[in-house]
């Protein structure tokens, strides 16, 4: 009987450890796993459309930046130059995006 208050015990103290800890937070749309090797400054946004989806490369570092988008099953974008402030559009309606990467 010992044995079973212990057990209990111990799962009401995890379970409280758990709630305390607040929520699982799901990881960003744009993690370090998917951003390849471009500056932090350098993000990327997924639209849907009704032709397909579109990723939005901008650059928020203060030069000049390099970039393409990643397709997996699916043609890569070419490499687009974007200068500070700006953005680039690459239209893709057969695959899923995969990282962005400097060029």
């Amino acid at each position: 009987m010992a044995s079973r208050k212990v057990l209990f015990t111990s799962l009401v103290a995890a379970a409280a450890l758990a709630c305390a800890a607040g929520p699982a937070v799901a990881a960003p749309a744009q993690d370090a796993s998917v951003m390849g090797n471009v500056p932090w400054c350098v993000s990327t946004d997924i639209y849907n459309e009704a032709s397909g989806q579109v990723a939005w490369v901008w650059n928020a570092c203060g030069n000049t930046q390099r970039a393409r988008v990643v397709i997996g099953w699916g043609p890569d974008s070419d490499c687009f130059t974007i200068p500070p402030g700006s953005g680039a559009a690459y239209h893709f309606t057969f695959g899923n995006y995969g990282k962005t990467e400097t060029c």
